[in-house]
């Protein structure tokens, strides 16, 4: 049964390809030797924080954005050591208002440590596809919302993947202010799976960004994590991070995570990077 569920979403995802690139002519090279930047489009992603942006990826363009993770964790077991990526999403835009999304965690190699010794727990996690459309645009006083709506295919490794499709929605809000401010934040419900039983994970989170000196962006974000296992306690994590945009079309980043009054502390240190630039052969839009 699930090798049929499987064989669906794959020829779903082909024909939803076939016909969003269908009419694409074969490009001479894979990526533009030179894209201008836009000047009057400020690229928003995704990472590095927790929180999903309200804002959609211009129309006819795509926009990968990658990185890696680095995380220390201790737990009633023992000690956890985790690396992972490298975490890619690519957002393409279909209008202004919707944008194509498929990503995964990529590869992970976590290390567990205890008085019985060590093991290793390794492999490439699941995939998810999925949609962002912006409901409606900031206003005086009322903030950007977008809704996200995705589903995880259990393509991963046997000891990382879920073995389910799993859905998962988003709704994400941002509002700007005065002074290079801006505030922004997240609700996601995931129904996950867990040895073979269902359950709800509810994430709430918060982020506020400022602008720094010499193009640098950095922010501080709160969020929590209820439900994230069928036995783990809700986590309350603090993190900070900038950013920096280079020639409009390219952004490096860089972030510090941990619990915040937590019995096991956990610690992440993250890094990336992303990219953005015409679909080649396209015909961008500009409305």
């Amino acid at each position: 049964m699930l090798l049929g569920v499987k064989s669906s979403c794959a020829i779903f995802l082909c024909a939803f390809a076939s016909g969003l690139f269908g009419q694409i002519p074969e490009p001479k090279t894979i990526l533009p030797k030179s894209t201008p930047p836009v000047e009057d489009d400020e690229m928003v992603t995704d990472r590095p924080d927790f929180t999903e942006s309200a804002a959609t990826v211009r129309p006819s363009w795509y926009q990968l954005e990658t990185g890696f993770a680095v995380s220390w964790e201790t737990n009633r077991e023992g000690k956890v050591r985790s690396v992972a990526f490298p975490y890619p999403l690519m957002r393409i835009g279909i209008t202004r208002r919707l944008e194509f999304r498929y990503s995964t965690d990529g590869y992970a190699r976590n290390r567990f440590f205890n008085h019985e010794g060590q093991s290793l727990n390794q492999g490439h996690n699941d995939l998810e596809v999925g949609l962002k459309y912006v409901a409606w645009y900031e206003k005086k006083f009322l903030p950007q919302f977008a809704l996200i709506g995705q589903v995880s295919e259990p393509l991963g490794a046997a000891s990382l993947s879920s073995g389910s499709i799993d859905p998962k929605f988003k709704i994400c809000w941002s509002k700007d202010f005065s002074g290079g401010w801006g505030l922004s934040g997240n609700f996601n419900y995931f129904y996950l799976t867990e040895d073979r039983r269902r359950f709800l994970e509810r994430d709430t989170s918060v982020s506020l960004g400022h602008d720094l000196v010499a193009g640098f962006k950095g922010y501080v974000e709160f969020y929590r994590l209820a439900n994230i296992t069928l036995d783990k306690e809700a986590l309350s994590i603090a993190q900070v991070g900038w950013a920096r945009p280079i020639k409009g079309n390219f952004q490096f980043d860089m972030s510090v995570a941990k619990t915040i009054a937590h019995s096991m502390p956990q610690w992440s240190i993250m890094g990336g990077f992303t990219y953005r630039a015409p679909v080649p052969g396209s015909i961008l839009r500009r409305n």
